[in-house]
């Protein structure tokens, strides 16, 4: 005896009622049922606005928006969207100086204010690319810089730079709502001027010495060193308190070594590398340019 038969035995249900019930419970738990449904307004995985808390589309003066305090995350933030110049980035908190950068951007340096919670922390975050979306009355745009800069203004979120700003600020210059998302550089011309460099800082020499990567592809999260003729290998220390965007190269250990050359390896936050092989001179040699590999 099947389900349908016994429960309309016991019930007093005729059968073929209690089977067109069962065949509907069926039908709805196959499709899903209720929790099949997007019901809470947000978008759908992989569909338009997937991941951003923004609305589509703003209504009154898009570009006179409320002065807030950022947000932060590992992947990238939300807050105010601002600009500070329509010409190539000519210098910069990253230390990169004039160059022919075309799009890009100065990071806010706190959450609340003073905190130094902000993704700037001394530079590290200096070269990497950000996707930035803006909510204007045409909806949303977006566009993507390089971190050149920073901003420490409390109301700060990212501020743009060169072409950015009139890529995505549809209703004039000002402050917009917005968020951006940490991206590899690749394929975005505007945010380069060249290809990736390890550069020497000036007032370098024999016995101290700083090196920052110029157009990298993306975040730098480390730098290291081998030893070509021996074992003998290790990393260049962030400077946390002396120089920002910039990698200490070891003195003794590098430096006022007697080997002949070290490979040194950019490491990317993406987990890609990017090399070249100097010699302790040359690490040391203020203002040079080395092409990575």
């Amino acid at each position: 005896m099947n389900l349908s038969s016994l429960v309309a035995r016991r019930s007093g249900v005729k059968p073929a009622l209690v089977a067109l019930c069962a065949a509907l419970v069926v039908a709805l738990f196959a499709c899903g049922g209720s929790g099949g449904a997007n019901t809470d307004g947000a978008p759908e995985a992989g569909g338009p606005g997937a991941g951003s808390a923004l609305p589509t589309q703003c209504t009154g003066a898009c570009n006179a928006a409320t002065p807030v305090a950022p947000t932060a995350s590992g992947t990238g933030g939300e807050g105010n969207v601002t600009m500070y110049s329509t010409g190539a980035s000519h210098g910069g908190a990253c230390g990169y100086g004039s160059t022919n950068i075309l799009s890009y951007a100065a990071i806010h340096t706190n959450v609340a204010a003073g905190d130094g919670q902000g993704p700037w922390q001394r530079g590290k975050v200096c070269g990497q690319c950000a996707e930035v979306t803006v909510l204007t009355s045409q909806g949303l745009k977006t566009t993507t810089v390089r971190i050149v800069d920073k901003c420490p203004d409390n109301h700060c979120g990212i501020d743009l730079g060169g072409t950015a700003p009139s890529a995505v600020m549809a209703d004039g210059f000002g402050r917009y709502a917005g968020q951006w998302r940490f991206v590899a550089c690749a394929g975005h011309p505007g945010v380069s001027d060249g290809a990736p460099t390890l550069n020497v800082k000036d007032g370098s020499n024999a016995w101290w010495s700083r090196v920052r990567v110029h157009n990298p592809a993306t975040g730098v999260a480390s730098i290291t060193y081998q030893d070509t003729g021996s074992s003998a290998q290790g990393s260049f220390a962030f400077d946390a308190t002396n120089v920002e965007n910039a990698y200490e190269v070891p003195a003794a250990a590098v430096l006022q070594s007697s080997a002949a050359t070290f490979l040194i390896t950019v490491n990317y936050v993406d987990g890609t590398k990017a090399t070249v092989q100097l010699s302790p001179a040359q690490l040391g040699a203020a203002s040079a340019s080395y092409p990575l590999n």
